[in-house]
């Protein structure tokens, strides 16, 4: 008869055993959804506006209306400039990220040291010395790849466009600089 008492008592400890765990499963499930929503979306604003903190405290506490109006005043600008340069760091972002995808990652590098140079008349130009980078997508050089558009004559004054150009090897795909020559008296 003991031994079915102790039975009966092992299998009642054992039911609420399971039940125990079953509710602290519930329960911590419950806190990692409050967890992950506060984590997604911020804990709930507790922002008041000055009106509700006057209505809801003693004004001997917290000072005149006009101090507490001035308080209110100058966090709201504080998160007004924060909120502005929040705002000009996604521009920032954005900008440098319409940059990267302007670059086709198939196209081979070409980067020039200027954009626009100086020469005097009849000072010899060498186009090698304006190129900065010069690479293939798997980074070998293009120097003997390298198309020039036109000659460049120092003889004569004015401007030049010169057109800079080097293909892939690999993929076929160009890119192209100008640089602009101004050659003076």
């Amino acid at each position: 008869m003991a031994r079915g008492y102790f039975l009966c008592c092992v299998n009642n400890m054992s039911f609420f055993a399971a039940r125990i765990v079953k509710w602290l499963i519930a329960i911590i499930a419950v806190v990692n959804i409050v967890v992950m929503m506060v984590f997604q979306y911020g804990l709930p604003s507790l922002a008041v506006s000055a009106e509700e903190i006057v209505e809801t405290t003693d004004t001997e506490e917290m000072g005149t209306i006009e101090t507490v109006q001035q308080e209110t005043a100058a966090k709201e600008a504080e998160i007004a400039e924060a909120a502005l340069a929040r705002e000009d760091d996604a521009e920032e972002e954005i900008e440098e990220e319409d940059e990267e995808e302007e670059r086709d990652p198939d196209a081979p590098t070409l980067e020039l040291t200027d954009d626009h140079i100086y020469l005097r008349k009849g000072e010899h130009f060498n186009y090698m010395s304006y190129i900065k980078t010069m690479e293939d997508v798997d980074g070998s050089d293009l120097s003997h790849y390298i198309y020039l558009d036109k000659d460049v004559d120092t003889d004569e004054p004015g401007e030049i466009d010169l057109t800079y150009r080097i293909t892939s090897t690999i993929t076929g795909k160009s890119d192209s600089k100008v640089l602009k020559i101004t050659v003076e008296e």
